[in-house]
C-alpha cells in the first residue's frame, strides 16, 4: 500500500482558515476520487515556536503510479486553491511512503 504523505506548514493566524480548507474541501474532494482507501490527519509535535503549526495528512492508495498521477494532476489543482487562500502563510511538501506490515 502507498500513502501520500503531504506535510503542511501554516502560520497561525491562518491556522483555522487552513484547517476548514483542509477539512471542508481537501480531504472531502481527495476521497471523492474513489482511488484511496483512506485519509488521517495528524498534527507535528515538534517545536516550532508560537506562530506556525504543522501537520500531515495521509491518503493510501494501493498503486505508486496513481498516487503520482493524482498528485501531479487532482491534487496539485487543489493545492494551488490552498495557496489562493493562504497565500505564502501555508507551505506543504509531499513524501510518497510504502507500508512495510
Amino acid at each position: 500500500m502507498i500513502i501520500i504523505n503531504t506535510t503542511f506548514h501554516v502560520e497561525n493566524s491562518i491556522k483555522h482558515k487552513f484547517l476548514d480548507w483542509l477539512l471542508n474541501t481537501y480531504r472531502p474532494q481527495s476521497m471523492a476520487s474513489g482511488l484511496f482507501e483512506s485519509s488521517s490527519l495528524s498534527r507535528v509535535l515538534l517545536d516550532q515556536g508560537d506562530d506556525c503549526s504543522t501537520y500531515a495528512f495521509q491518503l493510501t492508495i494501493p498503486s505508486l503510479d496513481a498516487a503520482m498521477a493524482w498528485h501531479d494532476g487532482e491534487g496539485d489543482a487543489l493545492r494551488q486553491q490552498m495557496y489562493k487562500i493562504c497565500g505564502a502563510k501555508a507551505l506543504c511538501f509531499t513524501t510518497y511512503l510504502e507500508t512495510m506490515d
